[in-house]
């Protein structure tokens, strides 16, 4: 088994494996951290002040603001490195929440992923709609300098150099093209896929319909955790870790970068800022994601402003699709933890934002421009909307303060002291992301709401659930003074991965499920054997002489013919098998004494180092083939049976024994590619 890590951080969200043939890949998501490279693409022009003055006469699409170089152009999406894989390989997409599939756009239409993507219902909806906030926010923006710093990325240096491979955002088109093609499925939902793998969503406990994965053949167990919260008076439902005991092989990601924090304490220091602010008739402005912790919060604020004796503080909830998703969550009880499944079955919303919304505490605006709720939008002039009545509280987004009606807001009321701005998202360095709207004269705090899991948290789970091995990205375990509060600290065989890494795993397939042939199960004749003392069981066998056929990773004996019985018993003067090497340039010219003549041969970048494909067009009857040369293998991928039945012959006859040194080679068709000499 193999793991391949194509993010570009610690905790990327985009993971390949190897597992029983098959390649599957574990969440898609974007390095939004990669905005803060650029300066905000605000939705109207910004207003000049005496600090940026000099710059908006340079021409130069790059701004230095301190220490930092920031991008005056249009925002590209950082993605996984996607290229290194090729995705027509990829059988399977697994989604782990509505975070980690922002990427989905540009795999399903981009790529040539054929393969199958499983989600849970609640991750596409959201997902959806968090994608669509996305979509909006890049639609209205207004940057005159647009793509010219994608031509001028040469001369820059550090992670800027990197750009140049980050991509345009996606449309609306393609964003609902790509969630058609998920699959939905249910918590605990066994779904079989080409009878090679079983795989099962459990909740994790982060976020509506976010989910760990357990894949499972009939003999080997691969789990996959990734952004787990164990609280349970949260929102969603609670972590399900009922399957996940006794992995062969446990994969962990995504704990919290700030293990010290305490989530409870940290909402206690919100709330302390979010009252002196407004009793001081300030705003605040706190910027966020349409789903996920603000759901929380809203509910976290309705209750402390009515302990402080200001329950109708208007709160402010700016987002394309808030309307949405309030709407969703209260239908989706089954989805959430107990306590709102009880509420639901009183019958009462089980969220206390729709009795919010119908007192006038919360109101939903699609964005500051619009007609509906405010009687003067916001173009060239700084003007306080008529319908925001201060004090109150304000959510908006984008979370990274680069795109969206937030960047508005935030010069908007940046500068009036009595104002404060919480960042509250822990992927964000909360100084990047407000250093080019600075000098700012309104309070900014950075208070990191994680509810992941910690590494204190994880090693107790680990102690748990007892993996036979766990795989980790690297960092998790380097610090200098290991701790079970700073690193995960187990005595299981751990191995450790880092961007672009592959590594192998011990899982190794001891055994295949295959079927018996109809026809061949007639001549079985079992013969009892003698039964152990004190054993009431029986056993019963026989001997029989098959041929093994796989057909898209099916297994299946049946009776041999005459010809099938001739070329077995050529196989058995080789030993264990078909030994030996064999010469590329020889598989090639019997090939072309064949009569295929169309044959072209490439290196695989992804592969083992001397491993090749050859691609035959147009083949025996205008058939199509490819055969995958590796160290360990050599794989033969066409429809047509006949024809591989050819080239598996055609193999086996040019194969040699290797005795070299009185050792016979386990190598499987080990071709090697002969160097010309200049």
């Amino acid at each position: 088994m193999k793991l391949y890590c194509l993010g570009d951080n610690p905790q990327s969200s985009c993971i390949v494996v190897t597992f029983n043939n098959l390649n599957i890949m574990l969440d898609c998501g974007i390095e939004f951290s990669s905005f803060l490279n650029f300066l905000p693409n605000s939705p109207v022009p910004p207003i000049q002040n005496d600090s940026n003055a000099s710059e908006s006469k340079d021409s130069s699409p790059f701004k230095t603001i301190g220490s930092s170089v920031f991008i005056d152009g249009t925002i590209r999406h950082h993605l996984p490195q996607l290229d290194l894989v090729n995705m027509s390989t990829i059988d399977i997409i697994l989604i782990s929440n509505v975070y980690n599939m922002m990427a989905l756009p540009h795999i399903t239409e981009c790529t040539e992923f054929k393969g199958k993507i499983f989600a849970t219902e609640p991750t596409v909806q959201i997902g959806r709609s968090l994608m669509l906030d996305l979509v909006t926010y890049h639609n209205a923006c207004v940057n005159s300098d647009g793509e010219r710093w994608a031509s001028m990325l040469n001369h820059m240096s550090g992670n800027l150099q990197s750009a140049w491979n980050w991509k345009k955002h996606f449309t609306v088109q393609d964003l609902e093209k790509s969630i058609d093609k998920i699959k939905p499925v249910n918590y605990l939902e066994e779904t079989d896929v080409w009878n090679q793998v079983c795989v099962i969503p459990l909740s994790s406990g982060y976020c509506l319909g976010a989910s760990n994965w357990v894949l499972k053949t009939k003999y080997e167990k691969l789990v996959y955790i990734a952004d787990s919260s164990l609280p349970s008076n949260r929102h969603p439902e609670q972590m399900d870790i009922s399957r996940l005991h006794n992995a062969d092989v446990l994969i962990l990601t995504h704990l919290t970068p700030f293990p010290a924090a305490q989530t409870e304490q940290i909402v206690t220091d919100i709330c302390s800022v979010l009252g002196n602010t407004l009793k001081d008739n300030g705003v605040v402005l706190i910027p966020s994601y349409s789903s996920g912790l603000i759901l929380d919060l809203l509910e976290y604020f309705h209750q402390y402003l009515g302990s402080i004796g200001l329950p109708q503080t208007p709160i402010y909830f700016v987002s394309p699709t808030g309307e949405h998703i309030l709407g969703y969550v209260d239908i989706i009880s089954e989805w959430l933890n107990k306590a709102k499944q009880e509420r639901a079955f009183i019958p009462e919303s089980p969220f206390l934002h729709s009795q919010m919304i119908k007192n006038g505490s919360l109101v939903q605006i699609p964005n500051i421009y619009s007609d509906a709720k405010i009687t003067a939008p916001l173009k060239n002039k700084m003007k306080v909307p008529h319908l925001i009545k201060e004090p109150c509280i304000i959510f908006a987004g984008h979370p990274s303060c680069r795109l969206g009606d937030i960047t508005h807001l935030i010069s908007l009321y940046g500068s009036n002291p009595k104002n404060c701005i919480i960042l509250i998202e822990p992927d964000f360095d909360h100084k990047i992301a407000l250093a080019p709207f600075q000098p700012l004269a309104m309070r900014s705090y950075f208070f990191p709401l994680d509810p992941r899991l910690s590494y204190s948290d994880a090693n107790q789970l680990l102690q748990e659930l007892k993996p036979k091995h766990l795989a980790i990205p690297a960092h998790y375990v380097s610090h200098s003074l290991p701790t079970k509060t700073n690193s995960i600290v187990t005595d299981i065989p751990t191995s450790t991965f880092k961007h672009l890494s592959s590594i192998k795993l011990p899982l190794t397939h001891k055994y295949k499920s295959g079927n018996i042939s109809q026809y061949l199960a007639t001549f079985i004749q079992p013969r009892s054997l003698n039964t152990v003392p004190n054993v009431s069981e029986t056993y019963s066998i026989d001997t029989i002489e098959t041929l093994l056929s796989t057909w898209n990773h099916r297994y299946e004996m049946n009776t041999p013919s005459l010809s099938d019985l001739i070329r077995l018993s050529t196989y058995a003067t080789h030993g264990e098998g078909v030994l030996g090497d064999h010469k590329l340039d020889d598989l090639l010219l019997a090939l072309y004494q064949l009569g295929i003549k169309n044959v072209g041969v490439q290196s695989c970048k992804d592969k083992d180092k001397g491993s090749y494909e050859i691609i035959i067009e147009k083949g025996i009857h205008n058939v199509n083939a490819k055969i995958k040369i590796a160290q360990n293998e050599t794989t033969i991928e066409t429809e047509d049976e006949a024809f591989r039945k050819t080239l598996t012959d055609l193999i086996i006859k040019i194969c040699s024994p290797n005795n070299e040194k009185g050792k016979k080679s386990k190598h499987i068709g080990n071709y090697k590619k002969k160097k010309k000499k200049k």
